[in-house]
């Protein structure tokens, strides 16, 4: 398990996530329950310090298996949470896919929602996906 800390004040700006493979992808959206629909990714670290993006640029293009343990959602948005193997989420909250939301609502909502969901249920799907860079636009 790959976990670090960071001690550096300056931040990259971009974020890294685990991209999930289309086979992945489709299972997960077969779980979306609003008209919006997301589900291709996991993000791992937002605008994170010089440090951790250091570590994360020597894994990009890694492979990783995914584990998800629960379904989450309100009347706004959905979620499943899940296990990165290998990976530790570089952020507050679980790590965890935005599967669909209502129009208007932003898919970052997700990770409010995860703290108190209105339904919640086991969950358990197999996936794969790779580490990405994302820069900002």
């Amino acid at each position: 398990m790959i976990s670090f800390s960071s001690y550096l004040t300056e931040n990259v700006d971009g974020y890294y996530a685990i991209e999930l493979d289309p086979t992945s992808q489709n299972e997960v959206l077969k779980h979306g329950q609003h008209e919006v629909k997301a589900s291709k990714h996991i993000t791992i670290a937002y605008k994170p310090s010089e440090s951790v993006s250091g570590v994360l640029n020597s894994m990009l293009g890694r492979s990783f298996s995914i584990s998800t343990s629960r379904y989450v959602s309100n009347d706004k948005i959905d979620a499943v949470i899940v296990n990165v193997n290998g990976l530790d989420r570089q952020m507050p909250g679980p790590a965890h896919i935005t599967i669909s939301h209502k129009k208007g609502v932003m898919p970052a909502y997700a990770n409010d929602m995860i703290k108190r969901p209105e339904f919640h249920e086991k969950l358990n799907l197999k996936l794969r996906g790779k580490l990405r860079y994302f820069r900002h636009k």
